[in-house]
């Protein structure tokens, strides 16, 4: 989908829940052993794409980005802004300051190596990852990716369905299969695969979060709306 797009639609749906969200996470008392916003809360947002408010939370818990942490979530928003080159610096310097998150840095490293066209690299950081974490799925749909770039659309479709067939039930898949089918087929493709999986899961938050973006850049706005309605609804009673 396209950037300007998902950007509308976000702004349209999103800005004044995540506004009410960044001031009451901020504002409300802090858990016992923590100190206000967390890491959590800003992936969170980066998750929803409000990547200004993500970036005010991450500045309150790392005023100098020094932390591994910090800068995992801050070469995740430079990825989704379309600067992989920065973003790579980000993934290199949190994958050489910690092993916390090793798995979730070299998959970091391997969407900023796709992005930027080293696929060799891509697929060997890709490879990393899953070795440090098997379950961590988005690395199937990088070497997914890799595999279609080269001519092997067949494989790409094939990992990822079995990956779908292994785990019917998984939002995650769900997502990521939609993901590859909206790259490949376009959105409808991926409007028809995630509708399929909301109507199974009806539930799923995430899943309906993108089914809205996929609806939006097809130009069914109203469908969009409410299907993003049905996963913000009870974030709107939680935080209320």
């Amino acid at each position: 989908m396209a950037k300007g797009v998902r950007t509308t639609a976000h702004a349209i749906m999103g800005l004044a829940l995540g506004a009410s969200l960044v001031s009451w996470a901020i504002a409300a008392p802090a858990p016992e052993g923590e100190t206000g916003p967390s890491l959590e809360l800003a992936r969170g947002l980066i998750d929803a794409e409000r990547f200004e408010q993500a970036v005010v939370v991450l500045k309150g818990l790392d005023e100098t980005g020094s932390t591994p942490q910090t800068a995992l979530l801050m070469g995740r928003i430079y990825l989704a802004l379309g600067k992989p080159g920065k973003a790579l610096e980000l993934f290199e310097q949190a994958s050489f300051r910690s092993l916390d998150n090793e798995a979730e840095a070299y998959l970091g490293l391997a969407e900023a190596r796709l992005a930027l066209g080293d696929l060799a690299k891509a697929r060997g950081e890709a490879t990393r990852s899953l070795r440090s974490d098997p379950d961590l799925l988005p690395a199937h749909l990088v070497l997914a990716s890799i595999d279609q770039r080269l001519g092997r659309s067949d494989e790409a479709k094939e990992r990822l369905h079995r990956l779908r067939q292994d785990r019917p039930d998984s939002e995650d898949v769900a997502v990521i299969l939609a993901r590859y089918l909206a790259q490949q087929d376009g959105p409808p493709a991926a409007v028809a695969e995630l509708s399929a999986f909301v109507r199974r899961h009806p539930t799923s938050a995430v899943a309906h979060d993108h089914l809205g973006n996929f609806l939006w850049a097809t130009g069914r706005k109203a469908e969009a709306i409410e299907a993003r309605m049905a996963e913000v609804a009870p974030e709107i009673r939680t935080v209320c």
